[in-house]
């Protein structure tokens, strides 16, 4: 009898192995290789790439290369940008494309050259950080220093937002419009404040 329990055990063990090895491993979900590299994150190289292209249509816009670098919904967020163009904080300084291509030509139609210099940078997944500063203006301008954060559409490779953060005292400064930085007349928003000669395009309150 006890023979015969220890034979049935046997046999249900069998039984229940050889129910487990009849059932399949489950499908892998096979991608094609191009929506694979489409959707894989941001490499060193691409980072570079983008960043190169976004800082180069601030400096000369190229219509072409704005296509290629930025989403047709494209959503620029700039309150520095929005201080020199006299809009509310927090609203978008540019809502698409075709706002940033205007934005663009405005600024370089107006304002002086000036060259970007990126001195660090990093890169997660499907976003970009880059710290810079650039000149521009003056014979011996006062540097800018920007802080922008770039969101990247893993579908095109492009720029699909950007919220960007300057020194826009050093811009004014540089126009002209701002007293030398931390002397004791400055100029802002057309009110002149402390004491010592007047800069130019300045009122009193």
């Amino acid at each position: 009898m006890h023979t015969l329990s220890h034979l049935v055990s046997f046999m249900v063990l069998c039984t229940i192995l050889s129910l487990v090895s009849a059932i399949p491993e489950p499908a892998a979900i096979k991608e094609s290789d191009q929506y694979h590299d489409k959707q894989k994150c941001l490499s060193d190289h691409e980072s570079r790439d983008i960043i190169e292209r976004y800082i180069s249509n601030f400096e000369t816009i190229d219509e072409a290369s704005v296509n290629s670098t930025f989403t047709e919904d494209f959503m620029y967020e700039s309150d520095s940008t929005n201080f020199l163009l006299r809009s509310n904080p927090g609203t978008k300084t540019a809502s698409s494309r075709s706002d940033l291509i205007v934005l663009l030509r405005a600024d370089q139609s107006t304002g002086p050259a000036f060259s970007v210099t990126v001195n660090l940078y990093t890169h997660t997944c499907d976003t970009i950080v880059l710290r810079y500063r650039f000149l521009g203006g003056r014979i011996q301008p006062s540097a800018v220093g920007g802080l922008d954060w770039l969101f990247i559409d893993l579908n095109s490779r492009k720029i699909k937002g950007a919220h960007s953060e300057f020194n826009s005292a050093a811009i004014l400064y540089n126009l002209g419009l701002l007293g030398t930085p931390n002397a004791s007349t400055t100029c802002l928003n057309g009110a002149c404040e402390g004491e010592g000669t007047l800069v130019s395009g300045c009122r009193r309150r």
